[in-house]
């Protein structure tokens, strides 16, 4: 629901809450939501008070109020929607960044890119490729102080991204097999032999589970139509 229609349903004084709780609902905007509900209660009163008493002036205070309120929070709205929508999009202030962390956007510094680097504010290249570099060379990072001494960051930028870092600590790989049996193998074990390409490694599993095992590399080659560099990157690599 955008807000151009949400916000109009303020004009109907016994349900102006609602768009408010629509909202927050959408945007996982819990104090919205909370607000509206309040909201809600205020109008039921404030109908029981005019019907009555005759006394509207409860009735008609909340509904100035969630109007107002309703009006208030457009712009932290959009950016809400705008970054659900585009999880990737770069952070350009602190706002941005805090809001980011709200809704769990942050950064696994330990699996990252160059590029999901570059989406934390005030964070260049220069820098995050050296952050990229010092992992390549030295394995993950354990706390922001080890990313500050390894990759020679300012303590400052570091504390101040602090809270949209995430630093995940992952089991090291199995290592594989020399041969690999290619009527055994799973999809993640294909695709970490060299040669063998995400793509291609689902395709030999897919292929596998609907038609049977495969009786040779020849049947492999001809039952996925795969080219003649293929097959001999595979050579002596796979088992049947």
């Amino acid at each position: 629901m955008e807000a151009r229609s949400w916000k109009w349903l303020t004009a109907i004084p016994a349900l102006s809450w609602l768009g408010l709780f629509l909202a927050g609902q959408q945007t996982r905007k819990a104090d919205w939501v909370r607000w509206s509900i309040l909201y809600a209660v205020l109008s039921c009163l404030g109908l029981a008070a005019g019907a009555a008493l005759g006394e509207w002036f409860l009735f008609w205070s909340v509904w100035a109020v969630v109007v107002a309120h309703t009006f208030q929070v457009q712009a932290e709205y959009r950016n809400r929607l705008l970054m659900m929508g585009d999880p990737r999009q770069r952070l350009r202030s602190e706002q941005d960044a805090l809001l980011a962390k709200e809704l769990g956007m942050g950064v696994d510094i330990n699996r990252c890119s160059v590029d999901d680097l570059l989406r934390l504010p005030g964070m260049s290249i220069i820098e995050a490729r050296r952050i990229i570099e010092a992992r390549r060379n030295g394995g993950p990072f354990l706390s922001a102080d080890e990313l500050i001494d390894r990759a020679e960051l300012s303590s400052a930028k570091v504390y101040r991204l602090e809270p949209l870092l995430m630093f995940c600590y992952y089991e090291p790989p199995l290592p594989l097999p020399a041969i690999l049996d290619a009527n055994e193998a799973s999809v993640v074990q294909l695709e970490q032999m060299e040669g063998i390409d995400s793509t291609l490694a689902v395709r030999i599993v897919c292929e596998r589970e609907q038609n049977g095992e495969y009786k040779n590399l020849a049947d492999l080659r001809d039952r996925l139509g795969l080219p003649p560099r293929v097959i001999a990157r595979l050579l002596n690599r796979l088992s049947f």
